[in-house]
């Protein structure tokens, strides 16, 4: 009898979702297939829930992860796609982030002057690094 009661407990405490995965599963509107691809996937878990506290836009979040989902995107891609929003919010749109076989990253602006907010970004969150704008550009050309 005791020992049913602990299996009980155990299996109620394991069945239980954290926080995180109820707020990840409201925000997201995940199906239970859905959520059943990402939940053991605690890096994930806790990216977009950090990305939901960070009042990122839901519709970027669920592009990113429908994107690798449906397996159009990597796991990989898809943590970069939450790495972008971690650092830059919604003020960048994320159109197209793909890995080559040169592994060569590239990202896609929709304008100049989305570019240069970007650049703006950057910029401030090196210098706020110690880093500097002009010493990444020398290293990149």
């Amino acid at each position: 009898m005791k020992n049913l009661f602990l299996l009980s407990i155990l299996l109620f405490l394991l069945s239980c979702k954290t926080a995180q995965q109820k707020t990840v599963i409201k925000y997201l509107s995940l199906t239970s297939n859905e959520y059943k691809t990402i939940k053991k996937d605690k890096e994930v878990v806790n990216n977009l829930y950090f990305l939901i506290k960070d009042s990122v836009q839901t519709k970027k979040l669920s592009k990113a992860l429908n994107l690798y989902l449906t397996g159009k995107d990597t796991r990989k891609q898809l943590i970069q796609a939450m790495e972008m929003y971690s650092v830059f919010g919604n003020d960048v749109e994320i159109t197209d982030i793909k890995i080559d076989s040169t592994n060569n990253n590239y990202i896609k602006f929709k304008s100049l002057e989305e570019l240069k907010a970007f650049e703006k970004k950057l910029t401030k969150g090196l210098e706020a690094r110690g880093g500097n704008i002009r010493d990444l550009k020398k290293d990149t050309l």
